[in-house]
């Protein structure tokens, strides 16, 4: 398991009837929403691994996951990708962001026909729905990490 982040905008919609019967949607949505997300992690040196996400600025989700961090002479500032990752989402949620950090399925998948494919199929056989792709920037050996927001069968 590893760890992505997963955030929205703290925004409400409702909908109400007016009196001819006309359906009226009130809802307070972010446009710019995902630039601000995308600004906050760059002021604080985060490098974006990987993302997706769906109807990001219409109270939807995006989903991310950043690098570790290093300091000018190389020393690491974060433990590991799970470790920047988890306070990344910190950061985003306090500057207003409904931010969590979730563990997820991942592999790192060989850049080959097919590996996607059995990457899915082993979430499936183990009761897993998928619900959410994420596929990141290459590792250094080639491979190709993936993430994936699954659901479990009842």
């Amino acid at each position: 398991m590893h760890i992505q982040a997963r955030s929205g905008t703290r925004s409400a919609s409702f909908v109400d009837d007016d009196d001819e019967g006309t359906l009226i949607v009130n809802a307070a949505y972010g446009n710019g929403a995902l630039a601000e997300i995308l600004t906050i992690l760059e002021d604080h040196k985060f490098s974006l691994r990987g993302a997706s996400g769906h109807s990001i600025e219409l109270d939807g989700v995006f989903s991310w996951w950043v690098a570790q961090r290093f300091d000018d002479h190389g020393n690491p500032i974060d433990e590991s990708d799970d470790d920047a990752t988890q306070k990344a989402a910190k950061i985003v949620d306090g500057e207003g962001f409904a931010t969590v950090a979730l563990e997820v399925e991942h592999a790192d998948l060989a850049d080959a026909v097919g590996s996607l494919r059995e990457f899915v199929e082993d979430i499936n056989a183990r009761g897993g729905m998928v619900e959410e792709l994420s596929v990141g920037t290459p590792n250094a050996d080639g491979t190709i990490p993936v993430q994936a927001w699954v659901s479990r069968q009842s």
